[in-house]
């Protein structure tokens, strides 16, 4: 087993997470008309950078044009196992953020900015975790390659495409804020468009037409009323119910027309072991229930745009124990636990790299309109990812 580690430098720690958090990386969603400073290239160069001063080889994985993974890759002599570090390199959108987003701000022992908690924390404490691992080359016995990956916050296109190039490994860390406790299943989920239809008429004379809005808010209500009821007993021990949300809706044309067409989008997440598609059908059943065959001609059922995997873990596997008491070594109180949110992990462990989730902040300030994460927990964690890999 690998000696426990010193700090790495807390300057250094300061220095590295403000280059990440001043390079802008908000996701464009999909809409590839937008502008910088979206997209994650420049948090790519930074990755490359720090990188390369350790004299760590890598290379550029294009996800999209202009958006590229990073993979980094340390190989000593003769080692016998891999170990997978891998965080995203994008952010949420910075609208209604009440501080800078990329003027990184150091404060009561936290660095504030958009994404200094999801996940450039994580990054950046991976990035110092492996300058401790190349000064300790002669104690490892294991590659270790870090991934600064693209898209998570939209279709996880950026794992996918690592995946493509790289599809084994012994453990696989994905940094994510998780309280520096160890993260072993998470939820799924399923995202689709639900729409009801009309016939647009004066406003004036609305007998004339078919508000498309009025039926959208029955469909509405019996997902409130028939719905979220059904999961009050559906529990996993780990990471409790699932879920279903109204996201986002859109309607109507002109405050003098009668809608002839309104949109939901629904967030379903999905428990280990639950189906994606069982998961809207039960969701179609319900509406139907409610509404009655007669309303739901009107009504339309579009396909998922999004189906995301559940990690499906568990404390008592070998992976997980393993882990666990390398991290323990750094932070003696750490929990196995689950988490609500989604995370590359399940993409990894789908591919049959046995998968953990690890890293500084709580995901109450991701995507906030202050987002901030200890300085102190970025370097614990940076302890804790070198010793995991100089454990194995």
């Amino acid at each position: 087993m690998g000696a426990q580690l010193g700090e790495p430098d807390r300057s250094e720690a300061i220095e590295v997470l403000s280059r990440l958090v001043a390079a802008p990386s908000v996701n464009p969603l999909g809409n590839p008309a937008m502008e910088p400073p979206l997209g994650e290239a420049r948090v790519g160069e930074v990755v490359e950078d720090y990188l390369g001063a350790l004299g760590i080889p890598c290379q550029r994985q294009e996800v999209f044009p202009g958006r590229f993974n990073v993979v980094g890759s340390l190989e000593p002599a003769g080692f016998k196992k891999t170990v997978i570090w891998e965080a995203h390199m994008d952010t949420a959108k910075v609208e209604g953020m009440t501080i800078a987003p990329f003027v990184p701000k150091v404060e009561n022992g936290k660095l504030f900015g958009r994404g200094a908690c999801d996940t450039k924390g994580s990054l950046a404490a991976m990035l110092l975790g492996l300058k401790m691992v190349v000064e300790r080359m002669d104690s490892i016995g294991v590659r270790v390659m870090l991934v600064g990956a693209v898209d998570e916050e939209f279709t996880y296109a950026g794992v996918k495409k690592f995946l493509e190039l790289w599809g084994w490994g012994d453990l696989a860390v994905v940094g994510e804020p998780t309280g520096l406790n160890l993260v072993v299943a998470h939820k799924g989920a399923v995202r689709w468009r639900i729409i009801t239809h009309g016939k647009a008429a004066h406003s004036s004379q609305p007998e004339s037409g078919s508000n498309a809005i009025l039926k959208m808010a029955r469909v509405v209500s019996a997902i409130e009323e028939k719905v979220i009821p059904l999961y009050a007993r559906r529990v996993h021990p780990l990471v409790g119910r699932p879920t279903v949300c109204v996201s986002m809706i859109e309607g109507g044309q002109q405050h003098n027309i009668v809608p002839e067409r309104c949109v939901i989008h629904l967030d379903r997440r999905l428990l280990p072991g639950e189906e994606a598609e069982e998961a809207m059908n039960e969701v179609r059943r319900a509406i139907l229930g409610a509404l009655g065959a007669g309303q739901m001609a009107d009504v339309e059922f579009e396909s998922p745009y999004l189906i995301d995997s559940a990690l499906d873990g568990s404390p008592e596997e070998p992976h997980v124990q393993a882990a666990a008491a390398a991290a323990r070594k750094v932070l003696p109180d750490l929990k196995i636990v689950g988490a609500s949110y989604g995370t590359d992990a399940s993409k990894l462990a789908g591919a049959g790299i046995p998968s953990v989730v690890f890293g500084p902040g709580d995901v109450a300030q991701a995507h906030a309109a202050v987002e901030f994460v200890g300085i102190g927990d970025v370097i614990k964690a940076a302890q804790v990812y070198a010793q995991m890999a100089l454990d194995m």
